[in-house]
């Protein structure tokens, strides 16, 4: 009896290590975390849509940093998204427009922020 409690312990406490190594909160990489601060500083705008597969692709791709970004859910703000005909839509200060999933080294290059 002893052997088959010793070992129900040990794989619960085999089981509690496993869970706690991987539901750890994923580190916010600096790096993209700047990024994503320098483009918001310099007026870059995502419009985009909650539905829309390569605007969550988007997204992911700054992981928790994506809370810097300048977001506009074109399905609540339907007004500023008037001229925008395909998400995701990245506009830049001087009115240029990058339409699709972009690299994070294309959106560093095109608004002048380091990566």
């Amino acid at each position: 009896m002893s052997k088959r409690v010793f070992l129900i312990f040990f794989l619960i406490f085999i089981f509690i290590i496993f869970v706690s190594i991987f539901s750890q909160p994923s580190k916010e990489n600096e790096k993209i975390k700047n990024l994503a601060i320098c483009l918001s500083q310099k007026g870059v705008v995502m419009y985009g849509t909650y539905y829309c597969p390569y605007c969550q692709k988007q997204k992911n791709s700054f992981g928790k940093s994506f809370r810097y970004i300048n977001y506009i859910e074109c399905t609540k703000e339907k007004e500023r998204c008037f001229n925008i005909t395909s998400v995701p839509t990245w506009e830049f200060k001087n009115g240029k427009r990058l339409v699709g999933f972009q690299k994070l080294e294309v959106l560093a290059k095109e608004a002048d922020c380091p990566y």
